[in-house]
């Protein structure tokens, strides 16, 4: 496809997400966007092997077909997270997909994981970047579940700018004029605060953190504006990121600012602030990597326990907000474009030991270090980074990239959908039956680049 055609689809097609939400009071509707830029709202019927979908509209009277060359992307209103077990996991691709599970083995070659919605799968360990064990102590927020608890209003603009909203779908907030969202959380001392952003253009995008406004704050017109507590602004203005003391009265101090070269080559990221009131700290992590770290020299400012999220210009999609209680350690990890020789496992009070993972199972983690077996309790393991293989498999180019309502998504060909089953196949899982209720959304790759 020609790449300006490409880009201009794009560009469409994300004007269709942001513009054309279902209304939240409404029953629940699946979305249907077309390459040329056309979306219809109904929902989904099924998908069969020679690729042809079937789509349930209320007006029609049968289902309607279509060629699943014809579809760029599919919203599925009726996503549900399952329920987390104690002791789940979340495991790492090294092409950035996620799935998560409970761990039952790993040997030499393969990690079986037991995902609530697919059964028992065997994951290869050459195509596996990481295994994550899940906190058991609940999140203070944990995903987007519609705008119920939060104050959605237009943001304050200048002469001859023109305001927005931010609307809900399928686990994600959406904005493409400036507005704000906020939202009292009551965040604690210690907070761990993520969400996966994605943006056309340049991200622009202020987070208030410790706020007691829900409001946004007209920063030009603070002083003679309402009043409001003390609060820190990370502000993301393109590809640098910037953190602000903000206090009615007086000048807005940088506490320094980053370049973030890496976000000038895609469209989304994953965010982790992790904020520390007693060592007034704030570390900013982007795609699991620590980025920067902002101390302020005159103490702790935020007054309040809310957050609010404000969209400055462009279109931004903000899902798989999570927060919770940090525990205040950082995993000094290495960059994933990085060649790790060995395996690397993290354990709960900070420390890592670095090895061969010979086994491991929802008991223990057997490590092979300089010739010598140790045997960790996995109780006391936070993290396994799996070593680099010296030739990683080529990932999947082309199919679907299924994205799960619980957060994370795989790359895999759709073999059969129907409303009891997904079957799909893919060099990271094999084939699996998927129940296609855990899913939030379909977006078809193309070999062509798209």
């Amino acid at each position: 496809m020609n790449s300006a055609r490409a880009v201009f689809l794009a560009t469409v097609l994300w004007a269709a997400n942001l513009t054309a939400a279902p209304a939240t009071n409404g029953a629940p509707r699946d979305q249907l966007l077309f390459r040329n830029g056309d979306f219809i709202f109904g929902k989904l019927g099924g998908i069969s092997a020679d690729e042809i979908l079937q789509w349930q509209h209320p007006d029609a009277a049968s289902p309607m077909q279509f060629s699943l060359s014809a579809v760029e992307e599919i919203d599925l209103a009726a996503g549900k997270k399952p329920q987390t077990n104690a002791g789940s996991c979340k495991v790492l691709f090294a092409n950035g997909d996620l799935l998560h599970g409970a761990l039952v083995g790993c040997d030499a070659t393969d990690v079986t994981l037991d995902v609530p919605t697919a059964g028992r799968l065997k994951l290869p360990r050459a195509r596996l970047q990481s295994l994550a064990v899940m906190p058991t102590e609940p999140a203070i927020v944990d995903g987007i579940t519609g705008l119920d608890g939060w104050t959605e209003v237009s943001s304050p603009v200048g002469a001859g700018a023109e305001s927005g909203h931010w609307t809900y779908r399928n686990g994600a907030f959406y904005a493409s004029r400036p507005a704000s969202i906020a939202r009292n959380v009551k965040l604690p001392d210690m907070a761990r605060i993520e969400f996966d952003l994605a943006w056309r253009g340049q991200p622009s995008l202020a987070i208030a953190l410790y706020t007691d406004s829900l409001q946004p704050i007209l920063l030009l017109n603070k002083e003679n504006g309402p009043d409001f507590g003390a609060f820190y602004s990370f502000r993301l203005n393109g590809f640098v990121a910037d953190m602000f003391p903000i206090r009615k009265h007086g000048q807005i101090p940088s506490l320094g600012s980053v370049i973030l070269a890496a976000l000038g080559r895609t469209d989304h990221a994953h965010f982790d602030l992790r904020v520390s009131k007693p060592q007034n700290r704030i570390i900013l992590l982007i795609d699991r990597v620590p980025i920067m770290q902002w101390t302020d020299p005159s103490g702790f400012e935020g007054e309040g326990g809310g957050i609010r999220f404000v969209e400055n210009s462009g279109a931004l999609k903000l899902s798989n907000l999570r927060i919770a209680r940090w525990d205040g350690l950082v995993e000094e990890k290495a960059d994933p474009a990085t060649n790790a020789v060995e395996d690397v496992v993290w354990l709960q009070n900070g420390k890592s030991i670095s090895g061969a993972v010979a086994s491991a199972t929802g008991q223990a983690v057997e490590l092979r270090v300089r010739g010598a077996l140790q045997t960790l309790p996995f109780s006391t393991v936070r993290e396994i980074d799996f070593a680099t293989p010296a030739a990683r498999p080529p990932a999947e180019t082309a199919g679907v990239r299924a994205t799960f309502a619980e957060g994370g998504s795989v790359h895999a060909q759709i073999e059969s959908w129907t409303p009891e089953a997904a079957v799909l196949r893919s060099a990271d899982f094999g084939r699996a039956r998927f129940d296609p209720a855990s899913f939030a959304a379909l977006h078809f790759l193309r070999d062509e680049g798209n």
